[in-house]
């Protein structure tokens, strides 16, 4: 300091330790580099605060001693009411120069921000505290040399200062404020640093799960070429090895559980993830600007919304292709065994071996188109990561923090419900061309047949092909993510307790039942994520399972795979989840083998391991006439029926990952109330079956262009009764067993089967009501599954709905 200050007495000892603690601040801070740059700036504001408080409490003693003018009393005005004030300004600046600093730190470790810039910026900050810090002592000179100059002027200023309030209790207040925000700032910085890195692995784990598909594509390719080559070798001399040979190749070819993988994956680096926090996001003026964030949630809303029903149309488009290069091997598989026995029978025929090779040639060609939609959606996988999925888009103020796009005009879980004013001559008016319509339609109706009608009901219920990519995310089956989780309350409340009660000791094992598509599956696998996401064990024929590093293949022997379970799990207590009993059986092991397997294990092990198995309505009424299957469980939670509200959210927010405008028949876009009776209409059609619901609004939904799609409400055709009791007869058996095949069905019906009911099969599938999978299983058409399930009950063959069964269970 200069002469004048000198000659202060109290003050001059905290003048000169201010000046030094500042000069070794900001040196220290100049010579520390990234992550310790941070954490001197934060310790040198901390320490250049502490001396400015000192010196400020020190200057309001002094004002309260006495009322004698001294030079002291002169500074310590000039220190609050003219200095004090420069020297906020020069901590706010020190302060955001600690935000940019936290921020370029963010951006470095997202690669956005290399480390020339980052020094760049050290120096630049450092060179602008410096000069600050040099115009802040050289004010206080100045001002002290300008009152103590002119003394006239001095005691008309210490006058107007004597008689205002002392804003050295503000100022203290503004400082100490400042300096908790550069802890926190700090604090802040390791944590989002931390999210970086969260960030960056579930982006890897994606990447991870894109190589994994393109590698299986190849791997098929390969394959396809493998397989030409062994035909062409083989075939003519040896045509029933090759049938057997490509039959081996087809039974081995298992699906892929990439996207299960990724899910959990994903849901575990999530859990690791920091939640709500605050986020010091910008500046404005002195102000500096937080923003509350859970991180957590807003990346889980964000990947279910943006990037997984990508991937999951990308695993379908590669789930095509699989079934493709299937159906080519079953094709030439055919064909060889139909070329071996006309060897057999001594048969000529002109052999070209081309023709055996065509259907895997065919799909060789196919699958450069199926490839290029696969790298479309890569594109747009890459894109929205690349656009929003950064921790450091937290500072773009203008917009939401990984936002999730819905449609402006339909706002999510809020709409309302206006009155209707409708003018009656309107009214009228329509009401006459709807009579006139109907008598129309009912002159129509009477001409048509019983076949025609059928065909006319399975073809209005296909999704347009045009608009499959909007259709896919709601024909998705099974589980596709939380942020795409809707209701249930009751039922996942209750599924809790029964879980808190297995846990105390009490048998765990709960039945799920339903219809077709009423949600058993995604409801087991979201109990799954939630109570035993790391101990979940699920039972599928044909797939393997892994039990402390045992690796067991699972047959249709329930039996066998729950006592390997048991034997390998003894300090795990895992979930046994069994999705559709209805599939545990075959020619080889009994429906009655498998229940009884079932029933023993859940006896005997039902408080060490949890059990849960879904199954049909009609099933579940088999066997607990059969078997009183009902007394195994715990509890049943039947899932047939969704509220309005419920299936109305399920569809408005998997229409909002679609990134689609919607619009009616007109091209205008639907107001909450047009888009709430949309919504109602499907919901009386599907009588409250969610699977239903959001199958009959992909129906409706047709592609404009590729920001539009318009809704077009299918007629409302019902399904005849076609019903005798033959027909009934093999429905009813196929509702039992959701899925069979011929063998199984002549085993059933015995020598009548070759001379009446296979014909009747041949017959339902003509007319859509069955369809043949490419291993040749037939199933009823998912179409009209639960129409016919409520008109083979009408006709007293099967029980289908749920009537609010009171079991004992002991």
């Amino acid at each position: 300091m200069t002469d004048t200050i000198q000659k202060i007495g109290n003050l001059k000892v905290l003048l000169n330790t201010f000046e030094t603690v500042l000069d070794a601040t900001i040196q220290q801070v100049q010579s520390t580099k990234e992550q310790k740059h941070l954490a001197a700036l934060v310790d040198g504001f901390e320490k250049v605060t502490h001396q400015l408080i000192a010196l400020g409490d020190t200057s309001l003693a002094e004002l309260q001693n006495s009322d004698i003018v001294t030079a002291e009393k002169i500074t310590a005005y000039v220190i609050h009411f003219v200095w004090m004030e420069d020297a906020k300004s020069f901590m706010v600046l020190w302060r955001d120069i600690i935000f940019q600093y936290q921020k370029a730190l963010v951006l470095q470790s997202e690669n956005k921000v290399t480390t020339d810039a980052l020094m760049q910026l050290e120096a630049e900050s450092t060179q602008v505290m410096k000069n600050g810090a040099k115009s802040l002592k050289d004010f206080l000179e100045k001002e002290i040399q300008t009152i103590v100059s002119d003394t006239r002027k001095q005691e008309q200023q210490l006058f107007e200062w004597s008689a205002q309030k002392n804003p050295w209790q503000i100022y203290r207040k503004q400082l100490e404020d400042l300096n908790l925000q550069s802890v926190q700032m700090l604090e802040r910085s390791h944590d989002l640093v931390r999210v970086v890195s969260d960030f960056q692995d579930i982006e890897k784990l994606i990447i991870q799960n894109i190589d994994a598909c393109r590698t299986e594509v190849n791997h098929l390719k390969k394959l396809a070429k493998e397989n030409i080559e062994y035909i062409k070798e083989n075939v003519e001399e040896h045509p029933a090895k090759v049938a057997s040979y490509l039959e081996q190749k087809e039974s081995d070819f298992a699906q892929s559980s990439h996207l299960q993988f990724l899910n959990l994956s994903i849901e575990e680096r999530m859990k690791e993830m920091i939640g709500q926090v605050q986020v010091p996001v910008g500046t404005d003026g002195g102000v500096l600007l937080f923003q509350e964030i859970n991180f957590q949630r807003s990346a889980l809303q964000w990947m279910d919304s943006e990037t997984i029903p990508l991937i999951y149309e990308m695993w379908e488009v590669n789930e095509n292709i699989a079934n493709s290069f299937k159906m080519a091997l079953m094709n030439i598989c055919n064909r060889a065994l139909l070329f071996s026995n006309q060897q057999e029978d001594g048969a000529t025929t002109d052999f070209d071996d081309s023709a055996f090779c065509s259907p895997l040639v065919s799909f060789l060609e196919k699958v450069d188109l199926w490839e290029a939609d696969l790298k479309k959606i890569v594109i747009l996988v890459q894109a929205r990561m690349k656009k929003d999925f950064y921790v450091s888009e937290v500072y773009d103020t203008q917009r939401s923090f990984l936002p999730v796009p819905l449609q402006s005009t339909i706002n999510q879980f809020k709409l309302t419900q206006n009155s209707w004013v409708v003018k009656v001559k309107n009214w009228l008016n329509k009401q006459v061309r709807v009579i006139r319509r109907i008598q129309k339609n009912v002159a129509h109706e009477e001409s048509l047949s019983v076949s025609e009608k059928i065909v006319r009901f399975v073809q209005s219920r296909k999704s347009p092909i045009e608009n499959s990519q909007y259709s896919s995310i709601f024909l998705t089956k099974g589980y596709i993510g939380k942020s795409f989780w809707v209701g249930r309350n009751e039922e996942l409340q209750r599924f809790e307790k029964i879980v808190n009660q297995w846990k105390s000791g009490f048998r765990g094992a709960v039945l799920l039942t339903g219809q077709r598509f009423s949600g058993k599956s995604s409801f087991g696998e979201y109990v799954c994520s939630l109570h035993f996401a790391r101990t979940t064990l699920r039972l599928v024929p044909h797939t393997n399972i892994k039990i402390e590093g045992r690796k067991f293949t699972i047959t249709h022997d329930l039996g066998a795979a729950l006592d390997f379970i048991q034997k390998h799990s003894i300090n795990s207590h895992p979930l046994i989840w069994i999705d559709d009993l209805e599939h545990w059986m075959n020619p080889k092991i009994s429906l009655s083998k498998n229940i009884r397997a079932l029933s023993k294990s859940i006896d005997k092990y039902g408080n060490k391991m949890f059990f849960m198995v879904s199954m049909s309505n009609w099933f579940f009424m088999h066997l607990e006439k059969n078997y009183g299957i009902s007394k195994r469980f715990q509890a049943e939670i039947n899932l047939d029926k969704m509220s309005r509200d419920e299936v109305k959210n399920a569809i408005l927010i998997r229409h909002g990952a679609t990134h689609k405008i919607l619009v009616d028949k007109d091209g205008v876009e639907p107001t909450p109330q047009q888009f709430q009776k949309m919504t109602s209409q499907i919901y009386s059609k599907s009588n409250g079956n969610i699977g239903e619901a959001l199958s009959h609004w992909s129906y409706t939904i047709h592609k404009v262009d590729d920001e539009e799609v318009k809704y077009l409400p299918i007629p409302a055709y019902s399904l005849p009764d076609f019903l005798n009791p033959d027909t009934a007869l093999v429905l009813s058996t196929l509702m039992m067993e959701k899925r069979t095949n011929e063998y199984r069905l002549r085993k059933l019906f015995g020598p009548r089967f070759k001379n009446k009911y296979q014909y009747i099969i041949q017959r339902l599938i003509s007319v859509g009501i069955l369809t043949r999978h490419i291993n040749g299983a037939l199933e009823i058409n998912e179409v009209m599954a639960n129409q016919i399930g409520e008109l083979l009950e009408k006709e007293k063959f099967l029980k289908f709905k749920n009537n609010q069964r009171e079991t004992s269970r002991i």
